[in-house]
């Protein structure tokens, strides 16, 4: 049986290559296998139907399909140069036998003769440029969203500090005096260290959370407090609770 430059035996289990005249006596696995993908020639033969024709004495295994791996490497090498195309692997299933190797065709663009016209290549161009363009409009940009309520206060050291209030509700004035409340009580702190505090407040104005940010030599300060309370004016805050809290110091 002819397979690509080789000649195969089967009755005397020899593979021989036509054009050098070498030849192999194959091993039982490699007869067996060799068989079984020759009388299936062009047809996958599947990874499972091998194992059980070269190793019926071991149970399935990493050593039986290392076995396999093995054995059709060394049918490869005896193939020669086209063994790559004669004894093809398919992933997930098994392996074909050609009789001739089968070549994939050369597309267009990945031939190493493939050049480009300077038309194509301007219209390629173009066509990249408009789609840069149409994904770039269709990119939504970050925006600034500006607080419902800001003020500053003047600190110990002589400079101020800012207070700003996000409330969610652009047009809701219900919450003003939660707002109110907290910046006259911040107002009466004898020593206030943060250069700014950002407060987002729920709509139930149930859930505050605070974010404190300060200087130092050595860099930019941050500190965060999340509050939940039926009632901030009342229960909350007062001057001990902003000293405790260390929004007063």
């Amino acid at each position: 049986m002819q397979i690509g430059a080789c000649w195969f035996n089967a009755q005397e289990q020899v593979l021989v290559d036509a054009a050098s005249g070498r030849s192999w006596l194959l091993s039982a696995d490699e007869f067996q296998a060799l068989s079984l993908l020759s009388a299936q020639r062009g047809k996958v033969v599947s990874r499972m139907e091998l194992l059980q024709s070269i190793t019926p004495h071991l149970k399935l295994s990493m050593r039986a399909d290392d076995l396999l791996n093995s054995t059709i490497r060394r049918l490869r090498l005896f193939l020669g140069d086209e063994a790559a195309h004669l004894l093809v692997s398919v992933a997930n299933q098994g392996f074909i036998l050609y009789a001739t190797p089968r070549k994939h065709p050369r597309t267009v663009l990945n031939s190493p003769l493939f050049k480009l016209s300077m038309p194509q290549f301007m219209l390629l161009t173009l066509m990249t440029l408009a789609m840069l363009l149409w994904v770039g409009s269709h990119i939504t940009h970050p925006t600034s969203i500006a607080p419902n309520y800001a003020k500053q206060l003047p600190t110990h050291d002589g400079h101020y500090s800012e207070i700003q209030f996000y409330t969610g509700q652009p047009s809701d004035h219900s919450m003003w005096p939660l707002v109110d409340h907290f910046v006259e009580q911040v107002s009466s702190c004898s020593v206030f260290p943060w250069q700014s505090i950002a407060a987002t407040i729920s709509t139930d104005q149930r859930f505050v959370s605070l974010v404190l940010k300060s200087k130092d030599a050595d860099g930019l300060n941050f500190e965060t407090i999340k509050m939940m309370s039926e009632n901030f004016n009342a229960d909350v805050i007062d001057e001990l609770w902003l000293k405790r809290v260390g929004i007063c110091a």
